[in-house]
């Protein structure tokens, strides 16, 4: 039989100061751009509120009956989608 070796659930991660971080994240990017053989541009984040702003996409499942869709179908004249966001910013 062989035998296996869990790691213990309860230990802890080494904390790694910000200061660390900071300079294992530079020899990444350095080694990266060795790598490539060439230089690595910075993408966004130096301005407050810079960048594409990201919407939640939720996919939920909603059990109708018959009676319920069509008044739903018939409300988002005939687009179940536009019956569905006008019924939750009318409660909401």
């Amino acid at each position: 039989m062989s035998s296996t070796t869990f790691s213990d659930p309860f230990k802890q991660p080494k904390f790694v100061s910000p200061e660390r971080k900071a300079e294992l994240a530079k020899k990444r990017r350095e080694a990266r751009e060795k790598r490539l053989g060439r230089p690595i541009g910075q993408h966004g984040g130096y301005r407050e509120g810079a960048g594409r702003k990201r919407i939640g996409v939720y996919n939920v499942t909603i059990k109708l009956t018959r009676i319920q869709y069509l008044v739903l179908m018939e409300e988002g004249k005939g687009n179940l989608h536009f019956a569905i966001q006008s019924a939750l910013d009318k409660h909401y």
